[in-house]
């Protein structure tokens, strides 16, 4: 017998709060994209409780923000971790920083030292932005084209 997933309770009270609304339609657009997937019950469970949390909680109160927030980083880490299931554009963050970092860096203090000129350290740090997105790009289009990415944007 399978686990049936949980729906998030209706909260039309929340549209007057702008940030609010959107931080919850991102959550309910996250369940709605798990009910198509062939997840296992433990997952399920899981969602369950967390929606089962956010139920129980009223609108318009600090409790129920953070609640959210914290619900939904839950849920798409558990997804990352146990399912490699991603957020749209999700390597493609990870791997600026990272080529900004690992490789911006490092080149612009070879630049720098190389002409002894170390005003030219800046100059790596786009270079490695552009290797870092030119990754993320491919990685995510990867995700997609196994059906691993998830329509939704953290």
């Amino acid at each position: 017998m399978s686990i049936s997933l949980k729906k998030l309770k209706n909260r039309e009270s929340i549209s007057s709060n702008k940030r609010l609304h959107q931080s919850y339609a991102k959550t309910v657009k996250l369940v709605e994209e798990i009910r198509d997937k062939d997840l296992p019950d433990e997952t399920l469970i899981l969602f369950n409780s967390e929606i089962d949390k956010l139920n129980s909680l009223e609108n318009e109160n600090r409790k129920f923000r953070s609640q959210l927030r914290r619900s939904r980083n839950k849920l798409i880490q558990h997804l990352l971790k146990k399912h490699q299931l991603v957020t749209k554009r999700y390597y493609r963050t990870i791997w600026m920083s990272i080529g900004v970092g690992a490789f911006g860096v490092p080149l612009g203090v070879a630049m720098g030292s190389s002409v002894d000129n170390y005003g030219l350290i800046g100059t790596g740090l786009p270079i490695g932005l552009a290797i870092g997105l030119f990754i993320g790009v491919q990685l995510d289009n990867k995700a997609h084209k196994e059906g691993r990415q998830l329509d939704i944007e953290y």
